[in-house]
């Protein structure tokens, strides 16, 4: 069994590097009852970290933890991915995986010039006056650098390590063989879904080693918020980009993490919540790793946003959706609150929908009653996407990414200021928008947003709707379809009304025929066709029947 694994990945000596390594923190057992057996050392060392492991004085999951560290960038993005996904993991992991470090020491200064002169075609010098050869900072994937431009304009590189893809690459490929392996043996991990996971760690860590990608969600978040009197997002150097290397203009200020405890500085992260807000309702696309230390307070008093390397997209219909869920929150309306969450689920088709709607309404009903103070509205909707997942209805990942950016926002503004309130923020931006009017001046009866929100979205889609049917007709590729009970028993009396009349035609035509073979004077030239006129009625019967029989079975395969 362990060879047809081998067969699927290229380096067994990477994966058994990795099976090795979560063995000597503690997960040999469970390696023993899978086809990774095979790959296990005959003597695993034990692994030299604080802690009688045996005794299990550390917990799983944070083994688990520091085994992802040591096992490099692939399984710490791995466990950072984990870690949004509070709706389908137990607390515990969730919390071990969220202080996962993203640390790494510096790569040489030999490999940084190797870099920059494949990068740039060995030009770097003639574009850059000077680069900072100590980085501020250095992460698993890549590392931060200060330089300055031949015109003077101050800049960061962010500069990938090297052979990161090649790496990255080895691995998912066996975490995909794992996951698929796990997925079949144990029925626990069904709900989890390994191999979508590492699907979705695959599509992050392509999207996060591509510095393209990051460069143009930067410039369309700084269209997006061009002339904004709070919010700054920095310039992007395009001609000094490329695949490995961002160039992004330098921000100098101050870190929220830097602030001191002030009602006043509180009011920057309120800003940081509308700017958040704005991202997600008006232009569908928000920065799905807002943590404190991505937000810089300039000098000018505009509080800048950094590190656009993780976005996520919400569609129209999903952003509809939520908008009237946060106006059913407004109005205390939890009933339509519980169906259009449910919407916003990938419910099965064996899911309980009523139950799942009564245990949605009663925990928002239960968490609305408690006080202002103690009330998160993001750990309220991520324990919401908790009880739809444990029901066989789970959010998509975006949702979870949306949800948790709220937490990390209402828990750092709370650090700042006391007072502070992202549901408060998020209900005033739901009474602002568009919806809000509407919802307004209508009286409301029971299903009356759920009709509001339908009409809306119907508005919205009709116009692309029928743009699209006009282009078909004018292009004859228009077909109309008709399923109707009526119609269907009235083509099948005509299908049989249509068989009897050709048989008839048929056994008419047959039979004047013999008649007219068999029919004629008595004479001793006729006598001599007699046989033939046998032959001939013999062989007009035996059409007919043939006939018959063909018009009948073709009406029952109809």
């Amino acid at each position: 069994m362990a060879s047809n694994l081998a067969q699927k990945i290229r380096n067994v000596g990477r994966l058994t590097q990795i099976v090795n390594i979560l063995a000597r923190y503690g997960f040999k057992k469970e390696l023993q009852k899978t086809e990774l057996v095979d790959f296990l050392a005959a003597d695993v060392p034990p692994s030299e970290i604080k802690g009688d492991l045996q005794n299990q004085s550390l917990t799983r999951a944070r083994r688990l933890r520091m085994a992802f560290e040591e096992l490099g960038p692939t399984f710490i993005k791995l466990g950072q991915l984990l870690a949004a996904r509070e709706d389908l993991l137990p607390r515990n992991y969730v919390v071990e995986f969220k202080r996962l470090q993203d640390r790494a020491k510096p790569f040489s200064n030999d490999a940084l010039e190797q870099i920059l002169a494949v990068e740039f075609q060995g030009k770097h010098n003639e574009y850059f006056e000077h680069i900072e050869r100590t980085p501020l900072g250095a992460a698993s994937i890549g590392q931060v650098h200060e330089a300055r431009l031949r015109n003077g304009a101050l800049v960061v590189l962010k500069i990938q390590r090297p052979e990161m893809e090649t790496l990255i690459r080895t691995d998912l490929s066996i975490l995909m063989g794992i996951a698929h392996m796990f997925e079949g043996a144990i029925p626990e991990l069904k709900l989890l879904r390994p191999t979508v996971i590492v699907e979705e760690l695959k599509k992050s860590l392509h999207a996060e080693l591509d510095y393209f990608r990051e460069a143009a969600s930067t410039e369309r978040m700084r269209v997006f918020f061009e002339g904004h009197e709070k919010i700054y997002i920095p310039q992007i150097f395009r001609e000094f980009c490329t695949r490995r290397v961002l160039c992004m203009e330098a921000i100098h200020g101050t870190k929220l993490t830097n602030l001191n405890h002030s009602p006043e500085h509180g009011e920057l992260v309120r800003i940081g919540v509308q700017a958040f807000l704005d991202m997600t309702f008006k232009f569908g696309i928000f920065h799905a790793d807002l943590h404190p230390g991505n937000f810089i307070l300039m000098e000018n008093g505009r509080l800048a946003i950094l590190d656009f390397g993780l976005t996520a997209r919400l569609t129209r219909e999903m952003r509809n959706t939520m908008s009237f869920m946060f106006l059913a929150l407004v109005n205390e309306d939890m009933e339509t609150f519980a169906r259009l969450f449910i919407e916003l689920t990938d419910a099965h088709n064996d899911a309980d929908r009523s139950a799942l709607e009564t245990e949605i309404r009663d925990s928002v009903d239960a968490a609305m009653s408690l006080p202002v103070k103690d009330l998160q509205i993001g750990k309220v909707l991520m324990q919401v996407a908790r009880i739809s997942a444990a029901k066989g209805a789970p959010v998509t990942r975006e949702l979870v990414l949306f949800f948790r950016a709220l937490i990390a926002l209402e828990s750092f503004g709370r650090a700042l200021d006391p007072s502070f309130q992202v549901l408060k923020e998020t209900t005033d931006y739901a009474k602002k928008m568009p919806q809000a009017s509407l919802v307004n001046k209508m009286f409301f009866e029971q299903d009356s947003l759920l009709l509001l929100r339908d009409s809306q979205a119907l508005l919205k889609e009709l116009p692309l709707t029928l743009r699209i049917l006009s282009k078909r007709l004018q292009t004859g590729q228009f077909t109309l379809k008709i399923n109707s009970d009526e119609l269907t028993q009235l083509s099948k009396e005509v299908h049989r009304a249509g068989r009897s009349l050709s048989t008839s035609i048929v056994i008419a035509a047959v039979l004047l025929s013999i008649s007219l073979i068999m029919y004629g004077q008595k004479s001793a030239e006729l006598n001599s066709f007699l046989t033939f006129k046998v032959l001939m009625g013999i062989t007009g019967i035996a059409l007919i029947a043939g006939f018959i029989l063909s018009v009948s079975r073709m009406g029952r395969s109809k």
